[in-house]
Order: structure tokens, then sequence, then C-alpha cells
């Protein structure tokens, strides 16, 4: 065997080596990328679902007493501040509810 190929086995070796190295990592940023993700995913989940209950509580507390305003808001639901508020109020009026979560 020559010396000059040696030389260029050993190019190759160390050519593959970096090529699997920048795979490895673009595997494992894409693995960190996604796990960021679906936490977002969960918590953006976990607000949709309180606010919907703050909307639940408000509809309920309607339906007790139409002169209901929104002047109380419902306890933490799973850890989360839910603001709910009421529009057009009073009895005799359609009323419009929003709510929001604070996280």
């Amino acid at each position: 065997m020559n010396t000059n190929e040696r030389g260029v086995a050993l190019g190759m070796v160390i050519v593959m080596a970096l090529i699997f190295a920048v795979a490895a990592f673009g595997v494992m940023t894409l693995s960190v990328s996604r796990s960021q993700t679906s936490g977002l995913q969960a918590h953006r989940l976990k607000a949709q679902y309180a606010a919907e209950a703050g909307l639940v509580w408000a509809m309920q507390r309607l339906w007790q007493d139409q002169a209901y305003c929104g002047e109380q808001d419902p306890p933490p639901i799973n850890g989360l501040t839910v603001d709910v508020t009421v529009t057009n109020c009073g009895p005799g009026n359609t009323h419009t509810l929003s709510a929001k979560v604070l996280y």
C-alpha cells in the first residue's frame, strides 16, 4: 500500500466523522425544539381550558342572577387567574361574555 493512499483514507475518515457530527447535532437541535414546542402547546391548552371554565362559571352566575355584571372573577382554575368580562349588563339585556387567562 502506498503512503499516499493512507493519507486519503485518513482524510475520508475525518470527513465522514464531521458529517456524522453535524447530522447528530441537527437531530439533537430538532429534538430540543420539538420538546419546547410541545411544552408551549400544553401551556396554551391549559390556558384555553381555564378560560372556557371561567366562561361556564360566569354563565352559571348569570343563570342565578341576571343582574350579574362580572364584579367577581372566578377563583383560580388549575393555578391560572381567569379574568371574565361581562358587557351589556342588567336584566333584559343580552349579555356578552369574554375571558382571558393570566399566566
